[in-house]
């Protein structure tokens, strides 16, 4: 099992058990994750700008389509 696969298997544990505890979708959850694990790996290597933005954007926009989808 490679890194990757090794990071997502314990990612998609836990956005399991976290989406339970706080009524999410644990797909949408999990996909929100490893977007921001993907932002930081690709940091790490090409020093990404803006980076804290980015991810706080990512989460913001997780938000509002979470309030979104209970609006409807």
């Amino acid at each position: 099992m490679n890194n990757y696969d090794r990071i997502y298997a314990e990612i998609a544990k836990e956005s399991e058990a976290l989406a339970l505890d706080s009524d999410l979708e644990p797909r949408l959850l999990l996909d929100l994750i490893m977007r921001i694990v993907d932002l930081e790996d690709q940091h790490r290597t090409k020093n990404v700008p803006r980076i804290n933005q980015q991810i706080q954007e990512k989460i913001l926009l997780f938000a509002q389509n979470k309030l979104r989808i209970e609006e409807e």
